[in-house]
């Protein structure tokens, strides 16, 4: 542009104008830059907040799970346990306090 046919001054002008032009187009793209990082780390942020929030309520429900589990196998080993003693009871009721004789079939 320097060393075309046009006025010196207007040559110059032109290549101010382009220099500022090009000047502009860096600074927003720069800015366009910073602005992506900081709603990047705004975004980054609140999804290391939801994890946290996601974490705590997975432990809240194992520990509930754990405890239901707990409880659960407690009263099957009660029911076992009564059930147990029902069997004993009506076997005893029923047969009273005899011996088993062993037949000659058994060894």
């Amino acid at each position: 542009m320097l060393k075309s046919s046009r006025d010196p001054k207007e040559a110059k002008l032109l290549v101010r104008l382009e220099c500022g032009v090009l000047m502009a187009m860096f600074i927003m793209q720069l800015v366009a830059l910073v602005l992506s990082c900081a709603v990047h780390n705004c975004w980054v942020r609140e999804y290391e907040g939801l994890e946290a929030e996601r974490e705590a309520t997975a432990k809240k429900r194992n520990r509930r799970i754990a405890r239901v589990q707990e409880e659960s196998i407690a009263n099957v080993a009660k029911i076992t346990e009564v059930k147990a003693k029902e069997f004993e009871e009506k076997m005893k009721s029923k047969h009273g306090h005899c011996q088993w004789v062993k037949t000659d079939f058994e060894g």
